[in-house]
């Protein structure tokens, strides 16, 4: 399945920076002050970013597996579908819409007809 670049880049890119600042923000509320503040800061914050982004990879790899089994489900639907209606067309007994012909119907229709091709159109 191939997703527009763009899009796929614009939604990455949005929902990294959401994510980011939420977990820098969460990540470095509990750190100490002290003389290695900016270090373990830092480093909370990289951790942070690298798992915003295996958890989106996750998310992305989930909806790609999960669109593409709910894609196939819904062919195997209509392939079941497809096939019950050809067996069912096999079986059906075909009836005949008048049950016989009589020659006064067929007199009164081919009048009905002369009767339109006399008539003139405005």
């Amino acid at each position: 399945m191939n997703v527009n670049s763009t899009y796929h880049d614009t939604v990455v890119k949005t929902a990294e920076g959401f994510a980011q600042k939420i977990a820098v923000a969460k990540a470095t509320a509990n750190i100490p002050p002290g003389p290695q503040h900016d270090a373990i800061a830092h480093q909370a914050a990289m951790q942070a970013i690298q798992q915003t982004q295996h958890l989106l990879n996750q998310v992305f790899d989930a909806l790609r597996l999960s669109l593409a089994v709910a894609t196939q489900h819904g062919f195997v639907t209509i392939l079941f579908f497809s096939v019950a209606t050809v067996v069912v067309a096999f079986f059906l007994k075909d009836v005949p819409l008048v049950k016989s012909w009589d020659e006064a119907g067929t007199q009164a229709a081919e009048s009905a007809r002369q009767e339109d091709v006399k008539t003139p159109m405005v």
